[in-house]
């Protein structure tokens, strides 16, 4: 470092490192007022939604899903998904590409008349980048 008025100093021995903070991720592609009917056993609710992260490197999330009220229906064929020990959804753990393909293909099986709301939660293990979404919702309506 040179101030114009002493010799030249230099310091061999410090280094700076810059690290980019981790982003929440992003949900894409929900849909709400879906029409379904009851029984019906080939509802994909999340067939347009994608889970992205701007971060480099496979970063790895928690993914649940649930649905409000939980006795509406259920998920038939859950694929990766395992279900939620609270017994209102499920979860899958994987990053962001694994968690899109694993949701679009999520099949809801309505048992009941009515709204049910889905809420899909990330979480890539930090509660600050927890990111939560309630759009999806879906109507069953009794079969004809």
């Amino acid at each position: 470092m040179n101030d114009g008025i002493a010799s030249d100093v230099s310091d061999s021995s410090t280094s700076v490192v810059t690290t980019a903070a981790p982003h929440p991720a992003s949900i894409t592609g929900t849909i709400g007022d879906q029409k379904v009917t009851v029984n019906s056993t080939t509802n994909t609710p999340f067939a347009a939604v994608t889970i992205t992260n701007v971060d480099i490197g496979p970063l790895m999330f928690h993914m649940t899903v649930k649905l409000n009220p939980k006795n509406n229906g259920n998920f038939a064929a859950p694929n990766r998904f395992k279900s939620d020990p609270s017994g209102d959804g499920v979860y899958f753990d994987g990053n962001a590409k694994d968690a899109s393909t694993a949701i679009k293909a999520l099949i809801f099986h309505p048992t009941n008349p009515g709204r049910t709301t889905f809420t899909i939660e990330v979480n890539p293990g930090d509660s600050r980048l927890k990111v939560t979404d309630s759009k999806t919702v879906v109507e069953a309506i009794p079969a004809p």
